[in-house]
């Protein structure tokens, strides 16, 4: 029985495999964590399971929620938790995710290395901002419990390091170093050359594969620095552990083009990827659909779907892989030059054996950096917003991965909704056909941005509510705007709303003049575009033009 009800019967109603939460034990559990501390935060781990519904009931019990990827943040905020109440872990954060946290004052940023700590603050010094942050640190103590879920060790990712003396495993400049740590890895283990000049180890004899005691590590150790100490190369060696996995070795890199700057490569990596050349390129930042054609445009991907009896590689996962590293990319704008070579792929998984990152000179200026040739989301327009009636709204840019729900949208529109909008009726399989909304979601955001407000309806599930657009002009420093709300949330507030957030946006894009046009018989719509500023010409033709001069 869960919360009086048979497991049978939710089975039988809703089949299976189901997931079931007992509403009674959540919330039990929840107020008994709030009454050791009534002052205390307590907060969800949201990675258990990122649920919109969920998050709700226990924000209602005044709990917070621990998120550590932007995803599992959008859903503590379309949940409607204050930033207050947020705790933001991740080891791995960007500088888009660290912005984003800035942004929405979130009440705590876990820390887990130096690096992070000195990240975080120039971020906040540069925005003239304090970060609130919070230090993880590893005591170095060895629990008595599996090792899987040990979490206090020196060796794990996480939290910087309370009891000294650990092994540094890279950047060993004495032989005997080497040992020790290969040792404290445990054999067989690779030693590789440490220098900021070598660009191919493995050509030079820098790389020493599968050394399996004490002696083969100082011999490795002295033929490396007798090739590389003679022309000041040397600064030490790298000593990793031996992977015994097997699988397809991977690039996965970019470079910078001098015109369109940042530039991605993937395909067949190892020693041979300059010989057999069989890679594809693409610009940042890609969507999964983007990396998919990437991965397509390369011989190896046939490969990677599992031949002669090798099991396929998770295809969906190197989508991502592929999507996080070019977002990773246009997020450090810094980085000139950054290859994974080799990236082992298998049915297990993916390994990075080797990596290298250039960046351009300290020298050069941030506005002398080299741009995207497509701009990146602009995670900086995602905002909250609530009516009168409590109903919560997450304001962002549109997604190519949106057009589901924009199908959605369209379903929930009246007739005169949409000649109101389009000034003529279309006809519901052409406003929701794929050739065209692939263009209203899949767009560039220097030309237009497309702004939806989504919201999570009673089961949870998520909707678009309404869609405001600003639309560059090629002939001059103008914009159109244009917003269409969907029927049951209208005279609510949310097209005014989007109006206002859509002007804001358009000062910050630097955008000296704003039109809109509306048939002039929709004095809705016209009263909203006074209350804005706008100013109407003398109507044509049965429509109204209105502008409002920014600058």
């Amino acid at each position: 029985m869960l919360g009086g009800v048979r497991a049978t019967a939710l089975a039988s109603e809703f089949g299976t495999p189901l997931l079931v939460y007992c509403r009674d034990t959540v919330l039990a559990r929840a107020r008994a964590y709030a009454r050791v501390d009534p002052d205390a935060l307590v907060v969800y781990g949201t990675k258990a399971f990122p649920n919109v519904a969920l998050l709700r009931l226990l924000a209602a019990e005044g709990l917070g929620a621990d998120v550590s990827t932007s995803g599992e943040l959008e859903f503590a905020l379309r949940a409607g938790l204050d930033g207050e109440r947020l705790v933001f872990h991740g080891n791995n954060k960007s500088d888009g995710e660290i912005h984003r946290a800035l942004d929405m004052q979130l009440g705590r940023i876990v820390v887990d290395s130096l690096d992070e700590l000195e990240r975080v603050a120039a971020i906040a010094a540069n925005r003239g901002d304090t970060a609130r942050v919070m230090l993880r640190l590893t005591p170095g103590v060895h629990a008595h419990t599996h090792e899987f879920i040990a979490t206090a060790h020196e060796d794990q990712k996480f939290g910087l390091s309370m009891a000294g003396d650990s092994t540094d495993q890279a950047g060993l400049s004495a032989a005997e170093e080497a040992v020790a740590a290969a040792e404290t890895i445990g054999y067989p283990v690779v030693l590789k050359l440490n220098s900021e000049t070598v660009t191919h180890k493995s050509d030079r004899g820098g790389v020493h594969l599968g050394l399996k005691d004490a002696s083969a590590v100082r011999k490795a150790f002295g033929q490396i620095q007798s090739i590389f100490g003679s022309d000041g190369s040397f600064q030490g060696v790298t000593v990793q552990p031996m992977v015994s996995t097997s699988g397809y070795e991977l690039i996965l890199g970019s470079s910078t083009d001098p015109q369109f700057g940042p530039v991605l490569v993937f395909g067949l990596g190892g020693q041979l990827v300059e010989v057999l050349r069989d890679n594809a390129h693409a610009l940042p930042p890609l969507t999964t659909t983007l990396a998919r054609r990437m991965m397509e445009n390369t011989r190896i991907s046939q490969a990677l779907k599992g031949v002669r009896g090798r099991k396929p590689v998770d295809l969906e996962k190197l989508e991502e892989l592929l999507v996080r590293f070019s977002e990773l990319v246009v997020e450090n704008p810094r980085i000139a030059d950054i290859e994974i070579n080799p990236l082992l792929a298998s049915d297990e998984g993916f390994i990075a054996l080797d990596a290298r990152v250039i960046l351009h000179p300290a020298t050069m200026r941030d506005a002398e950096l080299p741009r995207p040739a497509i701009r990146p989301y602009p995670i900086q327009y995602i905002s909250n917003w609530q009516t009168h009636d409590g109903t919560n709204f997450t304001l962002r840019p549109i997604r190519p991965d949106d057009e589901p729900l924009m199908v959605d949208f369209h379903h929930q529109l009246s007739e005169t909704s949409v000649y109101m909008r389009f000034f003529l009726p279309l006809k519901l399989d052409f406003r929701v056909s794929h050739e065209r909304l692939f263009t209203k979601c899949f767009i560039d955001y220097e030309r237009e941005i497309g702004l939806v407000a989504e919201y999570a309806d009673e089961e949870g599930a998520r909707r678009i509510a309404g869609i405001a657009r600003l639309i560059r002009k090629h002939s001059d420093n103008s914009a159109e705007v244009a917003f269409l709300i969907a029927d049951k949330f209208q005279n609510r507030g949310l097209g005014t709303h989007m109006l206002d957030t859509t002007i804001q946006i358009a000062r910050k894009e630097g955008i000296a003049t704003l039109e809109g046009a509306t048939l002039s018989d929709n004095f809705n719509m016209k009263d909203m575009f006074i209350k804005a500023g706008f100013h109407f010409a003398p109507p044509e033709d049965g429509v109204a033009t209105a502008e409002l001069r920014l600058k």
